[in-house]
């Protein structure tokens, strides 16, 4: 439910901009500042939720945490539950929905009523501002280029010169976007209060700038006084005649001036949404923080890339190696025959042992029945490049190239020094390769994460994949293992009945009960008991026994989300 976390985080701003503005701003008389700051903060509450400061985010708790899901294929979805059903999210959405419905409705219909009022006998004043004369009313109010005014009001030139300030600030604009703006926010009371707030900052300025025309503001503040009961005119339009405003215009128009030294107030907007900002990025996990100011980086090692290819097959793997917080680690980016590209990574510094791992993938992607599952770094990682160091200068002479070549094969290593094999090892390496080559590769294993993954866990799996964290503590203590747990899914395909099977402390049980208890999406299956196990790697740690081995075989094994994590330092 990302749209209504990224509605709600907004409408948070929207009341912290608001409280601001009430205890710091509301009885300053820069009036036009403060226009300024009720126009603009709404649009930076709908700003920040959707920015994030990468930087700020623990490396080893979040940024660089790589996540695999393994699944068991042996799920089927259940038909009958991928049914029509009705929901919590079905419930938020259309209750949302018809809220928002029913308050465009209000507001198109006061649009129209306007409109009809506008076809009355209205005529040109000072040659640009259409004056309506409401018939048999006492009434006066505006709306963008019209004032609306009623035969029987008293001191109509006064009001007309009052609803011009109006007109010429363009008020109208600031009622019709705070208009829109409740109908997308019709929840939250703050946006009422907000509206409020505007139209008695409108007055404000109207009021200031009518007495200063009339030069008497204690002349001008008894005219309102005697003009106090009057009709107002629409909600959606600025109108004069407003009793429960009169108190506060009365006293505003005749308060001191604020001095330039209050303008500094208005400068707490930047702090405080510096602030809301590192709430935004440390206090909500999302996936709508789509601009990141300031991204975690990542050094790419000066070692060569290497590229394998099957030629038989037509797949090929690029490995690199990158150095992250001084450690290094390497990514193979393995191209299908169809010109898939999936992406693994492995903390392995032999060179032998990777080409092991690498070639084991490959045989699986040769194969068209089988799928794998993407794994990418974060959005948050950046990969910035080093260039690799400059290749050794080649022989002098022809001849001694033709020697070299004769006598050596170089392997290049990310992290050592170029090793030579001498031309005496060649043949036996060779006849190695050739006996590998005529080798029947092993069947795939029952599990793994190149295995087709079934969709019936598919939803819920992202989502613990997506909000899980390696606990600093776990870090700390450089725990690793797998936390199991059991949970319940009834026939209206919701979790339920989180229960730990197997723990391993450090702040893992913990967390992964509180991921896990934390989905509220549907799954599609039969109802029963099922399990479901988080697996903590620590990046130079030997890796535990996968539970997907042991579980596989299981019917209600849901399947095994692997967190690699970074040690402390």
């Amino acid at each position: 439910m990302n749209w209504l976390h990224y509605l709600l985080e907004a409408n948070i701003y929207l009341g912290v901009f608001y409280l601001l503005y009430f205890l710091l701003l509301n009885n300053e008389t820069h009036y036009k500042l403060n226009r300024a700051y009720l126009l603009f903060t709404p649009v930076l509450s709908y700003i920040i939720p959707l920015v994030q400061v990468g930087a700020l985010k623990s490396f080893e708790d979040d940024g660089n945490t790589v996540t695999t899901i393994i699944i068991n294929p042996t799920h089927k979805v259940n038909s009958a539950a991928a049914s029509i059903h009705f929901t919590l999210q079905d419930v938020l959405l259309y209750g949302y929905l018809a809220g928002a419905g029913i308050m465009l409705t209000v507001f198109i219909f006061k649009i129209i009523q306007l409109v009809k009022l506008t076809r009355a006998q209205k005529s040109l004043f000072d040659n640009k501002y259409k004056l309506v004369k409401v018939k048999d009313t006492n009434t006066a109010f505006s709306f963008f280029n019209y004032v609306f005014i009623g035969t029987n009001v008293d001191g109509a030139d006064t009001m007309i010169r009052h609803e011009l300030v109006h007109i010429e600030q363009k008020h109208s604009f600031d009622i019709v976007f705070l208009e829109l703006l409740k109908i997308v926010n019709w929840f939250n009371p703050f946006i009422y209060l907000w509206q409020r707030s505007v139209k008695t900052l409108h007055e404000y300025i109207a009021d200031e700038q009518t007495a200063a025309y009339e030069n008497d503001a204690i002349g001008y503040s008894s005219f309102l006084v005697s003009n106090a009961y009057g009709l107002s005119g629409s909600s959606i339009s600025n109108s004069f005649f407003n009793y429960n405003l009169l108190k506060k215009r009365i006293i505003m128009l005749n308060q001191k001036r604020s001095g330039n030294l209050a303008r500094l107030k208005y400068l707490a907007v930047i702090p405080l949404s510096a602030g809301l900002l590192c709430v935004s990025t440390l206090g909500f996990s999302k996936t709508y923080g789509w601009v990141d100011l300031a991204p975690q980086t990542a050094a790419k090692s000066g070692s060569p890339t290497t590229t394998i290819k099957d030629t038989k097959t037509g797949v090929s793997t690029k490995e690199e190696a990158y150095k992250i917080n001084g450690k290094t680690y390497y990514k193979a980016t393995i191209t299908d025959k169809t010109g898939k590209t999936h992406i693994y990574y492995s903390k392995n510094t032999s060179v032998a042992d990777r080409a092991m791992l690498w070639q084991k993938y490959q045989f699986h992607f040769s194969s068209d029945t089988v799928k794998s599952i993407t794994l990418s770094p974060p959005p948050s990682l950046k990969l910035k490049s080093i260039p690799p160091p400059p290749p050794p200068a080649p022989p002098k002479s022809k001849k001694a190239a033709l020697k070299a070549k004769s006598d050596e094969i170089t392997i290049d290593e990310p992290t050592k020094t170029p090793a030579t094999i001498i031309k005496s090892d060649i043949a036996a390496a060779r006849a190695k390769a050739e006996s590998e080559q005529h080798k029947t590769p092993p069947p795939p294993p029952p599990m793994g994460p190149f295995m087709a993954p079934s969709k019936v866990f598919d939803e819920m799996n992202r989502y613990v994949s997506k909000h899980v964290r390696y606990p600093a503590v776990a870090r700390e203590n450089k725990s690793v293992g797998s936390v199991i747990v059991k949970f319940d899914i009834a026939e209206n395909r919701k979790l339920s009945n989180v229960i730990l099977i197997k723990g391993i402390g450090s702040g893992c049980d913990e967390e992964v009960l509180r991921v896990i208890k934390g989905f509220t999406g549907d799954i599609n299956t039969k109802s029963g008991t099922y399990k479901l196990t988080i697996t903590f790697n620590l990046d130079g740690i030997d890796a535990p026994k996968s539970a997907s081995e042991s579980l596989g075989g299981d019917p209600s094994f849901a399947g095994e989300i692997v967190v690699m994590g970074y040690p402390s330092k």
